[in-house]
């Protein structure tokens, strides 16, 4: 038997073996899909669906300090892996599944493309970077998707500590300021301070309910927020100045972003002109000549070409991105 034909056959034998596997594991994934929602709409029922401590689900050190002879022990937050940042992300978008049945759906269905690709048209380079797009894109997606709540989220949260300001000056307490935020703005801000009314109706402290939301919102305002509103429920400072000059800095803060965002829409056209440009020159050229670009497709040494000048727009596209994102 020719040495062609045995790797031909070995080859054969493990794309129909990696192909059972994607089968099964995409199985698995339904399945795992199945008894999550079903346990979680459980735990809701049953008024148990309360974030852990944030130390809890990021992880941390434990220290022992020494004062008097007393040993003092205090936990240390720790970075917090891939798993957590994509928990957080799946809570902001309200996603109902778990992230690591969506890591597997997307792996499984991203090993099915290119397994699928590469028997159809036997063209390796090709197969692996239509599987990398199944990643890529949704990320890109999601990571869009993000940015247009956060963006809704900051604008809203203005007006929702104005309105609470208002309520608390009108002589409501606290517990009833919330709730009518949550009751008169619409989501997403009106979700975080439901939240935080209903772990409180169900004996949660008020601090404790308020770091626990802030904690699992990736917002820095958010944040900015609960320190400041625990602190002053400790102090016994007034509410409702703290919460009118909170909205005064959160208001400076979208003035400064949408500066900033006008400041950088040159690299934002020339990111989208440079993404473009190579799509439109490969359609006009095949159009114009098709023989000319017959070897970027149908030779290996083209589509490696191709696989890298796509990896190349990839890294220019995001380091674009990268320098024109302003953190504050």
């Amino acid at each position: 038997m020719p040495m062609g034909q045995d790797l031909f056959l070995w080859l054969a034998g493990a794309a129909v073996f990696i192909l059972v596997l994607c089968v099964w594991t995409m199985g698995v994934v339904l399945w795992y899909l199945w008894r999550a929602g079903r346990s979680e709409r459980v735990q809701q029922r049953l008024g148990l669906a309360i974030a852990p401590d944030p130390n809890a689900q990021q992880g941390g050190r434990t220290i022992r300090l020494w004062r008097d002879g007393e040993a003092i022990a205090t936990t240390v937050p720790t970075n917090p892996g891939m798993l957590y940042h994509l928990e957080q992300v799946r809570r902001e978008l309200g996603w109902k599944t778990p992230v690591l049945s969506l890591v597997l759906g997307i792996i499984g269905l991203s090993l099915l493309v290119t397994l699928l690709l590469f028997l159809a048209v036997g063209n390796l380079p090709l197969a692996v970077a239509a599987g990398a797009l199944v990643i890529i894109v949704p990320w890109m997606m999601v990571t869009r998707r993000i940015d247009q709540l956060n963006e809704l989220f900051v604008s809203q949260f203005a007006e929702a500590l104005g309105l609470a300001t208002r309520s608390l000056r009108a002589g409501h307490p606290l517990p009833g300021a919330f709730r009518l935020v949550a009751e008169e703005m619409e989501p997403p801000v009106s979700t975080v301070f439901g939240e935080i009314c209903q772990q409180q109706a169900l004996g949660v402290g008020m601090s404790d309910a308020i770091r626990s939301v802030a904690s699992r919102s990736t917002n820095a305002d958010m944040k900015l927020f609960a320190a400041a509103t625990v602190i002053q429920m400790k102090s016994g400072g007034n509410l409702a100045d703290m919460m009118d000059r909170l909205q005064n800095v959160v208001r400076d803060r979208i003035r400064l972003h949408r500066k900033a965002r006008t400041l950088t829409a040159e690299a934002q056209l020339s990111k989208r002109i440079m993404a473009a440009v190579p799509f439109v020159l490969f359609v006009l050229i095949s159009i114009q000549n098709p023989t000319y670009m017959a070897p970027l497709l149908e030779t290996r040494t083209g589509t490696m070409l191709l696989f890298a000048a796509g990896a190349l727009l990839v890294i220019g596209v995001g380091l674009i991105n990268h320098i024109a994102r302003l953190k504050y």
